[in-house]
């Protein structure tokens, strides 16, 4: 894959080496439902070990990851939640780390669902964030999940702002960092829709608060669900709802998700296309000069032979050659698409010209080589005409091209 010109989605974790295994289960869960994503993991001490064999398997659905080791900043808070890491708090520096202009922060207590891609089409406007509102705070977001305006983030330099915010108010907020956010984006950031952070712990609660609409909104499942109290679903004896879900994407192989994605992305060019050069010769006579000595001196040039009725043997023969494809009896939408694909068109059978294919190669503008004893049109219309004795320069001609 061409990834300079494929866009990538910048999607930002952050854990510590404990909660490896919950960001193995995070990351299954989106490159299962999703592809072309660029992963930037913040963290201190997580083995590189593993990021080697992370990217082995990511490459393999289109996707990468960023080693974004973090020992050397400064990001270290109390938060009055047990449950709240440390790492958390990493994510205040992505505006100084991550180069792209829209990120995703994805908290690592989540599961992804369904296609993320299409939020990073949202406009952001002016805003720092988009986010999902607290169920207990309409007017505050829920900081686990964020899409950024990374662009704002660097022009108002952010990170240094989060910084000072925390510095002053870390020991008087009652949530950490969430709290910290809020106060830095107050009124200045997007409501997305619930199903891009579905929370689930405080379900007991929102029931006796008769919150019955967050209860529901499991149906149909949201794209992301994000377990956000000390009750997780990995829990030995959790009730919360979506645990399975949560269990699905840790069983999940990685051998299922590239499987998925490889028939997904279904791509015959293996079996269409071969070397690095397509030469087309339309023919009605198994008499086409020199062709085995071209064929054996370009092993890198796909020579495409086609033919409105069967072939004899002697051109069956030639294709116990890698590089050449045998296309005989020929349909008419067949031979235009091959004369659209070829690179060159060789007019080097004897006989008769088929189908006009000379006059057709020139009106595509192809490049048109024929040997003096071959060509069926006059001088004019080749690019190159070559004395039948010198199929050394023919060879260099091709490879000139």
């Amino acid at each position: 894959m061409n990834r300079s010109v494929i866009h990538m989605y910048a999607v930002v974790l952050a854990a510590d080496n404990q909660y490896l295994d919950k960001v193995d289960v995070l990351i299954k869960s989106i490159c299962a439902n999703n592809q072309y994503i660029k992963f930037y993991l913040l963290h201190e001490d997580i083995p590189k070990e593993w990021f080697i064999y992370i990217e082995s398997v990511l490459t393999q659905v289109n996707c990468s990851i960023v080693n974004m080791n973090m020992v050397d900043k400064d990001c270290h808070y109390q938060s009055q939640h047990a449950h709240i890491s440390q790492a958390t708090y990493f994510r205040y520096l992505i505006g100084d780390l991550v180069e792209e202009e829209k990120v995703l922060y994805l908290d690592t207590d989540i599961v992804v669902t369904g296609d993320i891609t299409h939020l990073f089409d949202i406009d952001l406007g002016h805003y720092y964030i988009g986010a999902v509102n607290e169920p207990h705070h309409v007017n505050q977001f829920n900081a686990g999940v964020m899409l950024i305006n990374n662009a704002l983030w660097k022009e108002e330099n952010i990170s240094e702002k989060l910084i000072r915010l925390t510095e002053e108010f870390i020991h008087t907020v009652n949530n950490g960092d969430q709290s910290i956010l809020n106060m830095a984006f107050k009124d200045n950031w997007l409501s997305l829709p619930r199903r891009y952070n579905t929370m689930i712990g405080f379900d007991k609660v929102l029931e006796i608060e008769n919150k019955q609409d967050f209860i529901e909104t499991i149906h149909p499942l949201p794209i992301i669900v994000h377990y956000i109290t000390a009750e997780k679903p990995w829990g030995q004896f959790s009730s919360i709802r979506l645990r399975e879900t949560w269990w699905f994407y840790y069983a999940l192989t990685w051998t299922d998700i590239i499987g998925k994605w490889k028939i997904f992305n279904y791509n015959t060019e293996m079996f269409l296309h071969y070397g690095n050069k397509k030469l087309f010769i339309l023919t009605n006579t198994q008499n086409i000069a020199h062709i085995e000595e071209l064929v054996i001196a370009l092993p890198n040039s796909q020579f495409c032979i086609a033919a409105p009725t069967y072939f004899s043997s002697k051109v069956v023969a030639l294709s116990k050659y890698r590089n050449v494809f045998l296309y005989p009896n020929i349909l008419s939408l067949t031979r235009d698409r091959l004369l659209e694909e070829c690179d060159i068109y060789l007019d080097i059978n004897y006989l008769g010209e088929v189908d006009n294919v000379v006059e057709k190669a020139k009106e595509k503008h192809k490049i048109i080589f024929a040997f003096d004893e071959t060509k069926h049109r006059d001088d004019a219309i080749y690019d190159k005409i070559i004395p039948i004795q010198n199929v050394q320069d023919m060879i260099e001609a091709i490879k000139r091209v």
